[in-house]
């Protein structure tokens, strides 16, 4: 019997057996050890065996029956599917089953054939002897009222037969606009075509026309003719030149008669004094006067009365140029004679001011030395751990410390002690 198995599907068992032992080909064989290894599968279309893909079989008991699990990779195929299991200590045994889809295999031997025939049961239909389903038809209605609706059809839909437009035209649709404005609640049944067409004819002899051959139409005509002559102006169109022409005579006029002053006047200043601003007669609008600037008597740029004093007309008389240098070469010249003086009163003093000032120098470096700035002992002379005699150096820099160079002075150091240790005299002789 052939076996029906769900393609592509985990989880499926499969009975194996009863497996008979290979000793005497009649006992059950109990206590096998199935792996994967031992159930060789063939798939539709295949040209060779292949082991199950994974797990092995388990007994059921001690029946000699063994129970496996396919997976969706033994079951992929469509079609026949053969087992063989060869395991030591039983003789072979094969299965077979059919693969099928899973949507047959659901209809088969699952529930959803069931739902399929309750959803059969929804479907419209109408013969002889079914009427439709209710429930279907109306949706069916209401799906197909809305797709009109969206699509500007629902005007084909309640077209009015009467009078009564209220119930047999929708508010909103193209009938109800054309005949009501929209409402059919103020549908007037006399307002047919034919009536509007009346009307046209009794307002065309209302405005003196035989009948409509002339009447709106020469109306809108005319109307037309007065629109073309408005001046307008954009991508398309250009200025009406009748009213263009108008509108800038309009503006000469204008100009004309208000006369103001041309470029060429303001510039040669061919006025009459009495078109120019005067700032002592004219006022600027909207500039509103605050305070009123009066003559300034005082030191132009200063209220200082201390400056003032100084600048008297007696210092100013001062600065004539009678008093002053006739020239930049006078003034050095003055300056030359100071010099001159001032060279001779160095002279009497036997000095010179950069000579003094180098002195000086020495005369600093030296004392600096003296207080233990950049200076040297070299040669000590010890007795008893005190030290009778030394050589001192005094440098200008510390480089010059450091490197023995520029020596500024040396000094002889001599010292005594008595008999206690503790010095007695202390002698620096420059040499």
């Amino acid at each position: 019997m052939t076996v029906y198995l769900k393609q592509a599907t985990a989880s499926q068992e499969i009975l194996i057996g009863m497996m008979i032992s290979s000793t005497d080909g009649i006992t059950p064989a109990t206590g096998l050890t199935v792996a994967n290894t031992d159930i060789q599968i063939w798939k539709a279309g295949a040209t060779s065996m292949a082991n199950k893909n994974s797990g092995g079989a388990t007994e059921i008991g001690t029946t000699g029956y063994y129970y496996a699990t396919l997976d969706a990779t033994d079951t992929a195929t469509l079609g026949s599917l053969i087992i063989n299991v060869n395991v030591a200590g039983a003789l072979m045994w094969r299965g077979e089953f059919a693969v099928l889809a899973a949507e047959t295999y659901d209809a088969w031997f699952g529930t959803a054939h069931l739902a399929t025939a309750a959803e059969l049961a929804k479907v419209p239909k109408s013969d002889s002897t079914v009427t439709w389903n209710a429930t279907a038809l109306a949706s069916i209605q209401t799906e197909a009222n809305d797709a009109l609706v969206a699509n500007n059809l629902d005007h084909l839909l309640l077209t009015p037969v009467n009078e009564d437009m209220t119930s047999q035209c929708a508010d909103g649709s193209i009938f109800g606009r054309f005949l009501t404005g929209g409402d059919t609640s103020e549908f007037i049944s006399t307002d047919s075509i034919i009536d509007i067409h009346a009307a046209i004819v009794a307002l065309a002899a209302d405005v003196g026309d035989a009948g409509l051959g002339n009447s709106l139409v020469s109306k809108v005509d005319d109307i037309k003719t007065e629109m073309d002559k408005v001046p307008k102006s954009d991508s398309n169109v250009t200025w009406n030149s009748t009213a263009l022409g108008s509108i800038q005579s309009e503006a000469t006029d204008a100009l004309n008669a208000y006369d103001p002053p041309t470029n060429a006047e303001m510039e040669a200043r061919t006025l009459a004094a009495a078109s120019y601003f005067d700032p002592a007669a004219d006022v600027v609008a909207h500039v509103t006067l605050v305070d009123t600037c009066t003559t300034n008597t005082d030191m132009r740029g200063t209220n200082s009365a201390a400056l003032a004093s100084v600048c008297t007309e007696g210092r100013l008389a001062e600065l004539d140029a009678a008093n002053l240098p006739s020239s930049i070469d006078d003034v050095y010249d003055d300056v030359g004679g100071v010099k001159s003086v001032v060279d001779l009163i160095l002279v009497d003093t036997g000095t010179t001011i950069p000579g003094t000032i180098t002195a000086l120098d020495a005369l600093i470096d030296r004392v600096l030395g003296l207080n233990h700035e950049n200076f040297r002992i070299t040669s000590p002379v010890f007795d008893s751990g005190n030290m009778t005699s030394c050589t001192v150096k005094i440098y200008p820099t510390a480089t010059d410390c450091t490197n023995d160079t520029n020596v500024l002075a040396t000094y002889t150091i001599t010292a005594t002690y008595d008999v206690g240790g503790n010095l007695a005299t202390y002698k620096s002789v420059k040499a």
